[in-house]
């Protein structure tokens, strides 16, 4: 394996990719950047040609995605497209600000618009970001709905919420050797500023859908089980209880453990068994598993219907082999293959034809609830409401059982027809 071409720049190779780039459109130009960014990085020469290229597409991608220095960071500052001007403060590269200082410096002379980019970078400050999600702060003059954008867009930041998912090997790796107290400081800080934005988000207005920046922290925001159970405790909305048994997102540990958390056992499980909502049940019921009686009583609730399902088919099939087989001539075992086949194929698929429809009038059932509960659900008794839901878990526990019991019935069904078919071939052959 040789080096790569383009690993070393030399006069030759520079001006070979400075030629291709001014030979192409501005997607051309795009897809060599994205290569070129793939395999060895952009030559500073190349992104100069980028900064300055006449298509605002090209700008926006070196802004957005290109490795930049400070003299590249001078001269988009200067972009006379605002959203150039903007894309600059995603990029992870252009930020020197170690500083939480700097951060907030900069985030203060922004525009809206950069102010966006800002809390999308994967390295944005996190007093920042913990000043932002304070709708009692006014430092930097916010209304809601500018505060809400911003909460919102960082919630969108995959990188930045994933902070502290990393074990100490790993550490070891990309960051410093055998740094222990280091790797502690990071993971202590990062837990420390989840659990921070989960107490100001409770400042935030609750909804009693599934709606809004309270809504967005509790479902997509890391915890351990003692925060989420505090604040489950708390929340007096379903939906907002809701959107914490959702949560998925692994919590930090400071010691960087890779040992996940077990929903079944969590204290937050054991409140949700406990909630009035039954919604709250069922997603409890999901993380739990089901208890050893409803296991129980689903394989009982299979038994009788496979028994008499069993019963029923070897009698039929008994029956087509005992008319196949006495007729008389190759005429009537014909006809009476025929009419299995028939009888065979028409029954199977009147079954599997019930089960879709019974399928299709449970998803919507189910979609109508959600959306009528959704509209107008402060109307709604709460007997009313856990009559329907409890209505329709039956239904769905009743769907899953005829599609699971599907399968017996399409093994009996190919049994049947396996034996018209052989005394068909043998009444034409």
């Amino acid at each position: 394996m040789a080096l790569p071409r383009y690993a070393y720049r030399d006069p030759y190779t520079l001006e070979e990719l400075r030629r291709e780039y001014q030979g192409s459109d501005w997607r051309g130009r795009i897809r060599l950047l994205r290569r070129l960014t793939r395999d060895v990085g952009v030559p500073s020469e190349i992104t100069d040609l980028a900064i300055a290229d006449q298509h605002v597409q090209v700008r926006q991608w070196i802004a957005r995605f290109g490795v930049l220095f400070r003299e590249h960071l001078d001269r988009l500052k200067q972009d006379p497209d605002e959203f150039v001007r903007a894309r600059r403060w995603e990029n992870p590269s252009s930020t020197d600000f170690w500083m939480s200082r700097r951060w907030q410096e900069s985030f203060g002379v922004s525009s809206p618009l950069e102010r966006l980019a800002m809390v999308r970078n994967p390295s944005v400050d996190d007093e920042l970001i913990e000043k932002v999600f304070d709708p009692e702060n006014q430092e930097f003059g916010l209304d809601t709905d500018a505060r809400r954008y911003l909460v919102s867009a960082f919630l969108s930041n995959e990188r930045a919420l994933n902070r502290g998912q990393i074990s100490y090997s790993d550490w070891c790796t990309r960051v410093a050797p055998d740094d222990a107290c280091g790797f502690i400081d990071c993971q202590q800080s990062d837990r420390k500023h989840f659990d921070k934005l989960w107490e100001l988000a409770s400042k935030w207005p609750a909804a009693d859908i599934e709606l809004g920046v309270r809504y967005w922290v509790y479902r997509y925001v890391g915890a351990d089980d003692k925060t989420k159970a505090e604040t489950y405790r708390a929340c007096k909305e379903p939906a907002l209880r809701r959107a914490i048994l959702r949560n998925t997102r692994p919590p930090v540990d400071p010691y960087g453990s890779s040992m996940p958390e077990s929903p079944s056992t969590s204290e937050i499980t054991k409140l949700a068994l406990q909630d009035d909502d039954p919604e709250c049940r069922r997603l409890a019921l999901e993380r739990a598993g089901q208890p050893c009686k409803n296991r129980r009583h689903k394989l009982s609730s299979y038994g009788w219907p496979i028994l008499w399902s069993t019963v029923r088919h070897v009698i039929t099939i008994a029956l087509a082999f005992m008319i196949c087989s006495s007729a008389a001539t190759t005429f009537e075992r014909a006809v009476s293959a025929v009419l299995v086949l028939i009888y065979g194929s028409v029954t199977w698929m009147s079954t599997s034809r019930g089960v879709w429809a019974f399928g299709r009038a449970v998803v919507g059932s189910r979609r109508y609830c959600r959306i009528i509960g959704l509209l107008d659900r402060a109307s709604q008794p709460r007997d009313l409401q856990e009559t329907l839901t409890g209505s329709l878990e039956e239904q769905e526990d009743a769907l899953d059982r005829d599609r699971n019991l599907l399968i017996p019935e399409s093994i009996w069904t190919a049994i049947l027809m396996s034996v018209a078919i052989y005394y068909l071939v043998r009444a034409l052959l």
